[in-house]
């Protein structure tokens, strides 16, 4: 399939974190695709404070060769909401996401359910024989594969429960079966019966065809349009259950079908703060005067990876924007950039200021470095009107726009960083 520059554009935006004039000009559907699934990745040495790692994982996004890879590690984040407090967990939570981000969804599934940070955060601890523990099985079913109310009854969440009893982690974080505590009876799960263990519930659930189309509403949701199409859905359901969910193959047919690149997709998302501030990143080179700035703009901006809001995970699309987190957000370039003296406030986490009841301004600590130079001379190769707006300017955007004479100035860039397109992708 030939693209052309906005169809480059618009994928560049949804597996990666925005277009740049290099990416576009030299596009090669065959070099994407090594970025899109790396046969290796470069190894992480992760840090363990909780608030550094957050800001290592923006980190790691902004600089990484393999954007569109990246960007499906954010995706497995977004899916599997899992608010995490440990630093050990957070790091064993990511390298399972980061392992299997473009392999079989059921390798990721059972990696995820068996992490510390899995079982921490719905108590699969307690989740024994005889006094089992529902909270992991019904978000199994309801958050991540079925969807709620959808193929599954109250009975099957109390058998299913059972079919996870045992489950543990040791210090280390790794995963056993304490035997003991394992319920080995009979369970009936989905109308079939017999002595059921976690793996085999995770099997019965592929199995089923809600579990391949409620993935195929998220992945859609995510890279395609917040707006349903039924028909492609379905393509993407067909995909999911004809390859055994094989991702690698689900994502390679997405970014290979007409219909993606279709106009009515293009620049139809809003950013996620994360995506925002990672594409700020990557166009300017951004340099954070201390490494937890990175940390202290996802607070800002009310996105923190290992926090999600709740089991359901953060807000999507319109759910990120208000008046108030809209202007924060239209303001964010020129309180990054030095060029704006608004101060907002955040409270902190407990663990970041024990004891601690006071607000913490974060204008101090929102200083980057921008590489201009660099960004002035790739805007002279493709305009950034084009990589930003994609053809989808408003009335407003082409005035400002049109008003523009000479060179690429500091000036114009941070008008245009200003505008509601710059939300959108």
């Amino acid at each position: 399939m030939t693209l052309d520059d906005s169809d480059k554009i618009h994928l560049l935006n949804r597996f990666g974190f925005g277009a740049d004039a290099d990416s576009v000009i030299n596009y090669s559907a065959v070099r994407f695709q090594e970025q899109l699934f790396p046969e290796k990745t470069a190894e992480i040495k992760w840090t363990h404070d909780m608030g550094a790692l957050k800001a290592q994982s923006i980190q790691n996004m902004v600089l990484s060769e393999n954007a569109p890879y990246e960007k499906l590690v954010l995706f497995w984040h977004h899916y599997f909401a899992c608010i995490i407090d440990k630093s050990k967990h957070a790091i064993l939570f990511s390298e399972v996401i980061r392992k299997h981000a473009f392999g079989n969804f059921k390798d990721l599934l059972l990696g995820v359910s068996k992490s510390a940070a899995m079982l921490h955060f719905l108590n699969g601890k307690k989740n024994k024989a005889g006094s089992p523990n529902e909270n992991f099985a019904r978000e199994l079913c309801e958050i991540y594969t079925l969807g709620e109310g959808n193929g599954y009854s109250e009975r099957d969440v109390k058998e299913i429960a059972r079919c996870f009893t045992g489950w543990k982690y040791d210090d280390t974080g790794t995963f056993y079966l304490r035997e003991k505590q394992f319920d080995s009876g009979m369970k009936t799960v989905f109308g079939k019966s017999g002595r059921y263990t976690g793996e085999d519930v995770v099997e019965l659930i592929l199995s089923k065809p809600q579990c391949a189309n409620y993935l195929a509403e998220k992945i859609y949701t995510f890279f395609v349009n917040n707006r349903l199409s039924e028909k492609h859905v379905f393509e993407i359901r067909d995909c999911l259950m004809r390859t055994n969910y094989d991702l690698q193959e689900t994502f390679a047919y997405i970014i290979s079908v007409p219909w993606f690149y279709s106009d009515q997709n293009k620049m139809a998302l809003i950013k996620s703060p994360i995506e925002l501030i990672v594409g700020l990143g990557r166009t300017f080179r951004l340099k954070a005067a201390k490494e937890n700035n990175w940390f202290f703009v996802q607070k800002l901006l009310n996105h923190e990876f290992y926090k999600p809001k709740n089991v359901k995970g953060w807000p999507m699309g319109r759910a990120w924007i208000d008046s108030s987190s809209l202007t924060l957000r239209m303001h964010l370039p020129q309180l990054i950039f030095g060029t704006n003296d608004i101060d907002f406030e955040v409270e902190p986490d407990l663990d970041q200021s024990p004891g601690s009841n006071k607000f913490v301004y974060l204008k101090d600590r929102l200083k980057f470095k921008a590489d201009w130079n660099y960004f002035l001379d790739s805007s002279k190769k493709v305009s950034p009107e084009k990589l930003w707006f994609n053809n989808k300017a408003s009335d407003v955007a082409n005035s400002i726009i049109k008003g523009h004479k000479g060179a690429i100035s500091k000036e114009y860039v941070l008008d245009l960083l200003s505008l509601p397109e710059y939300q959108m992708h």
